[in-house]
């Protein structure tokens, strides 16, 4: 007869609060610690990568050696996990009949762009000091799951040369004014068409 009373704890820690397995080269896989405290009497053991609404997604299995870190790149076997956020929970099964469990913190699988919905009012805008139609009002709304680390608008001239450039780190205001001046203060051409591009980048590099 064998007693093992041994205590058998298991832990999981992840490098990252989110990835993009987009494959542009930024955070495109997750990397997972898997440490236990008895690497003696393994039976086996599981990684599952679990979304909070969806369920089980995919599934590792090893025997008695378990690997220092293990990396995911959002792939399943039917092909790539659907977005959202997930946990990552860690199992090993000792042969004494121990089963101890133990999940990772919250993080995101995101690829997509953020959503951006643009209302410029009041278009034409006459920038003449008369108090009429002075100012142009740029409101956006933004939708995405990952947070955004920055973002431009960027205003081109009618000749495709860049004329006014607004920017900044993090999500930019719902509503910026523009009073068509440019960065060097020329007002804008009478009757002429600007061009604007507006970029946005996530945590994640989704742009």
């Amino acid at each position: 007869i064998i007693i093992n009373t041994q205590e058998t704890p298991v832990f999981i820690t992840t490098n990252a609060n989110g990835f993009s397995p987009n494959g542009d080269g930024y955070l495109d896989s997750i990397e997972f610690n898997l440490m236990v405290g008895q690497k003696q009497g393994i039976k086996n053991w599981s990684l599952k990568f679990i979304h909070q609404e969806k369920g089980l997604q995919y599934s590792l299995l090893g025997g008695t050696e378990i690997k220092d870190t293990v990396t995911w790149d959002g792939m399943t076997g039917k092909g790539p996990a659907p977005q959202g956020y997930y946990y990552a929970e860690f199992s090993v099964e000792y042969e004494n009949g121990n089963r101890p469990v133990e999940q990772s913190r919250k993080f995101r699988l995101d690829v997509s762009p953020p959503d951006l919905k643009l209302d410029l009012n009041p278009v034409p805008f006459s920038p003449d000091n008369d108090g009429i139609d002075d100012e142009l009002f740029i409101n956006s709304k933004i939708e995405d799951l990952s947070p955004i680390a920055q973002w431009q608008l960027k205003i081109e001239d009618p000749k495709g040369n860049d004329f006014k450039t607004f920017s900044g780190v993090g999500s930019p205001s719902s509503e910026i004014i523009w009073d068509g001046l440019s960065d060097t203060s020329e007002l804008v051409q009478a009757a002429e068409d600007y061009a604007y591009e507006f970029m946005l980048v996530d945590d994640l590099g989704n742009k």
